[in-house]
């Protein structure tokens, strides 16, 4: 039923006097308010003694009248943000726009919202009363999936404006693909190619609706035991090859051998140091920009993300020579951080105009390393070459050319550093 705008105003009044202010209507007043008439013609309206009232059929289409006042309210609010003094004027102009289907969607962007931004309830329409229905079945907060578990953004329930004008920037948006990787220290998913972390704030905003197979693929997972092998697709067994390898990672286990080898449990404490300013600094400036916005994703996946992280590395990389040299660290510690700023500094001027395979730089300089320190029975370490690349070639992260540019790039910067410093093949 198409009705005047002054005909709509009038029932949005009618409604919040019967329902929020537990008034029996409106007074009646002379003259008749504009498009009273109207209404009453559509028999929506009635005189009841001195008060105005709804009639049966009048009601839900009050209620949908102040339904699409109240989104456009929140609609302009969330995602515009009008200031607050400005709302009510621009939200009476947007409602009436707001036809059949129209008001559903907006619904759906804005994450079914139950009250307006001056805290009143929104009635709900039939896309809520939807929702409800099958949110128990295929519905739920990314908070609440598992890792492994995947579906597409259903809506996104956020109060914060800010905070929703940022995930709808970075492209978290309703119909997205996306996939919980994990839950710990914070949620970790991947919405298209890239991967964001977040905390259970915002993780808790973001519902997913699971698919059928889905939820049975993850049922399946469960009733069987977790081996690597019998358990993992390849994406997810490519996504933690991904992660088991990353430069971080490996130098958890790397920096504390080779302290070890150098000079015991002394050498293991400097390992630790070097680790706190060569590795700690970095990801904390990763975590930091994924929630300020100037990284897109744990791994670095756009170019233009990488010069600035790895001048951030390379000022730690050299603070770290610093440290370790002037506190008489192991030499072969000190060595390593040479190469670390060495690899540092050729990442720095290559990702200026192309993108290369940091996983493939740190994997071949690791594995050099290991050989010159531990001998040639370390050369098996170089089969993880090929797992590594088979990684970032399945996740679409590489082109070959640039992970065998990064493995090649990896090795013999180590090697000529190693080399440089007098130390052989043992």
């Amino acid at each position: 039923m198409q009705l005047s705008e002054s005909a709509q105003e009038l029932l949005e009044l009618l409604w919040t006097a019967i329902e929020e202010e537990a008034r029996p209507g409106l007074a009646i007043k002379n003259p008749p308010p504009e498009g009273l008439d109207e209404l009453i013609q559509a028999r929506l309206v009635e005189q009841n003694g001195e008060w105005l009232v709804l009639t049966p059929a009048g009601r839900p289409e009050a209620a949908q009248a102040v339904r699409r006042h109240r989104l456009a309210e929140r609609l302009l609010a969330d995602v515009l943000t009008t200031e607050e003094a400005r709302l009510d004027e621009h939200a009476c102009r947007l409602e009436h726009v707001l036809v059949d289907g129209v008001d559903e969607s907006i619904c759906t962007l804005l994450g079914h919202p139950r009250f307006c931004p001056h805290g009143k309830p929104i009635p709900r329409g039939k896309c809520c009363q939807q929702m409800r229905e099958s949110t128990e079945r295929l519905i739920a907060p990314l908070c609440d999936l598992q890792p492994g578990q995947r579906g597409q953004i259903a809506y996104i329930q956020m109060n914060n404006p800010r905070r929703l004008q940022k995930l709808m920037a970075m492209g978290v948006l309703p119909g997205v693909s996306v996939e919980l990787l994990r839950r710990f220290p914070s949620y970790v998913f991947e919405a298209g190619y890239s991967q964001f972390a977040v905390d259970e704030e915002i993780a808790s905003a973001i519902y997913v609706r699971l698919a059928h197979e889905e939820k049975e693929k993850v049922t399946e997972i469960k009733t069987i035991p977790k081996t690597l092998e019998a358990n993992m697709s390849s994406d997810r067994l490519a996504r933690w090859t991904s992660v088991l390898f990353d430069s971080s990672v490996l130098s958890l286990f790397i920096f504390p051998a080779i302290g070890w080898k150098a000079a015991g449990w002394s050498g293991v404490g400097w390992a630790v140091v070097a680790l706190l300013i060569l590795t700690g600094l970095p990801l904390a400036y990763i975590l930091i920009g994924l929630r300020r916005g100037w990284v897109s994703d744990l791994e670095l996946s756009r170019r233009e993300d990488r010069p600035r992280f790895i001048l951030v590395s390379l000022s730690c990389d050299l603070l770290a020579l610093a440290v370790l040299g002037w506190g008489g660290a192991p030499r072969l510690l000190w060595l390593l951080a040479l190469t670390y700023a060495c690899l540092g500094l050729t990442m720095f001027t290559i990702s200026s105009f192309w993108k290369i395979s940091l996983h493939m730089v740190s994997v071949g300089g690791f594995a050099t390393v290991l050989v010159y320190i531990f001998g040639l029975g370390a050369l098996w370490t170089y089969l993880s070459l090929p797992l590594v690349a088979w990684a970032r070639l399945y996740r679409k992260k590489h082109t070959p050319a640039q992970l065998v540019a990064g493995a090649v790039g990896g090795i013999l910067i180590t090697a000529a550093v190693f080399t440089w410093a007098g130390v052989g093949v043992r």
